[in-house]
């Protein structure tokens, strides 16, 4: 593969959560294979014989939406007795797949070139032999633990690698949604799988595919943040030191609505640091304004971008700007309808003296500034062993909110195994 520059959407998970877990559900269905049509959606990389015909069809990710996708299950036939298949992703472009994206955050910038653009875990389930002379059947499950966040249309597409013929199965034969199938040709073209068949029947048509994983919302947005860039006045004091885990750090709140339980699927904050591998996170309950009883730890975080070097951000009081995100563990608390909770940042374990870690505070806004209550800070060797309101920390005196963003998800209810029909709705 060559150079280049591509789309990375998230960093890929470092502890990915386990498909098989009450996490994950069905949000995309394109159809019932209904066995109309088998197209050729196959890659053969030897010098030789190389050359791909690509069969990609489009599903789209909801405006406010963020999705974790756990895997892509799709069905193909194959001559090969021995099979080996691919997955990609792509944008699109103008109803037709566009560039190859990265939904794991692992594949180095690179063209696509028809070849496999990265090697998805998978399991394959023989489904038998259809009335195809020669073909067998498999319902092949790639473990993505890819991210995305809408509102967009993505394509994937499906295939075999190496020797023997691999066909995708269609679905909806007639009826489409969204876009109809594509296929890309020997020249490196997307066309309507219809094109090269307009005097031999109906062939607008989609292909056999589910996706699960998370279809997340925002359920607390302060990502507007500020950075300070002279002497340390009204800022964020420092978090970063030595100690036990959560003895000290900061703190803000959120809201759960009444109703039915949540699951976190990601969490992200903004932070100035020197020190930033040492940031862990928690999550307290909330009791009449305050933060209370033992932090649930959320675990190390699963990304850190420095935003500074990556996107221009500028620093904070000559410390680089880092977000920070946790997402998806299948370890993280769930959360109760009707509470209130407050997140924990801190950096802990420094033994040097000039460790430096800030929690960036929420830009002020007149009548926005404060959202539910004021964050709070606890630092005992400093004279605050209980979490106190920022307006009454020196240096701060005032009422102040941390940068954060919380995405979650409906708790998936669980039905007893002994009810007919139980199921995840």
């Amino acid at each position: 593969m060559g150079g280049g520059v591509m789309p990375v959407l998230e960093g890929r998970v470092a502890d990915p959560t386990d498909p098989t877990k009450d996490r994950t559900v069905r949000w995309w269905d394109n159809g019932e294979c209904d066995y109309q049509l088998l197209h050729v959606s196959h890659s053969i990389d030897i010098p030789e014989l190389q050359y791909d015909v690509r069969t990609a069809d489009d599903f789209v990710l909801r405006e406010g939406c963020w999705y974790h996708i756990h895997t892509v299950t799709v069905k193909m036939a194959t001559t090969a007795e021995t099979p080996q298949f691919g997955l990609d992703f792509f944008t699109d472009c103008n109803g037709r797949p566009g560039e190859p994206l990265d939904l794991t955050g692992e594949i180095p910038g690179s063209p696509f070139d028809g070849s496999a653009f990265y090697e998805f875990e998978l399991e394959l389930t023989g489904v038998g032999t259809g009335d195809f002379e020669g073909l067998f059947f498999y319902e092949v499950t790639f473990l993505v633990d890819g991210f995305a966040n809408g509102y967009r249309r993505l394509w994937l597409s499906p295939f075999g690698e190496g020797l023997g013929e691999y066909y995708w199965v269609s679905a909806n034969n007639g009826k489409i949604q969204g876009r109809k199938g594509q296929y890309l040709d020997i020249f490196g073209d997307w066309n309507d799988i219809d094109a090269p068949c307009l005097t031999c029947g109906n062939y607008c048509t989609d292909f056999c595919f589910e996706i699960d994983g998370q279809e997340c919302k925002v359920l607390k947005d302060n990502s507007n943040f500020a950075t300070e860039m002279g002497p340390a006045m009204h800022g964020p004091p420092n978090i970063a030191g030595y100690g036990p885990l959560f003895f000290y750090g900061a703190a803000d709140d959120f809201q759960v609505p009444p109703g039915g339980d949540l699951e976190i699927c990601k969490l992200q904050v903004w932070v100035a640091s020197n020190c930033v591998p040492l940031i862990r996170a928690a999550l307290l309950e909330g009791e009449c304004q305050n933060p209370v009883g033992d932090p649930m730890p959320l675990g190390p975080p699963q990304e850190i971008r420095n935003v500074t070097a990556l996107d221009g951000v500028p620093t904070h009081r000559g410390l680089p700007v880092y977000r920070v995100t946790w997402a998806s563990n299948s370890n993280l608390p769930d959360l109760q309808g009707g509470r209130n909770y407050w997140i924990q940042v801190g950096f802990y374990g420094s033994t040097s003296s000039s460790a430096r870690g800030y929690w960036l505070f929420r830009a002020e806004d007149e009548c926005d500034g404060i959202n539910i209550d004021p964050a709070r800070f606890r630092y005992a060797n400093r004279g605050y062993p209980e979490f106190t309101p920022y307006e009454i920390v020196h240096n701060v005196n005032r009422r102040v909110d941390h940068a954060f963003k919380l995405w979650t998800n409906p708790k998936p209810v669980e039905c007893p195994d002994a009810e007919p029909g139980a199921g995840t709705p």
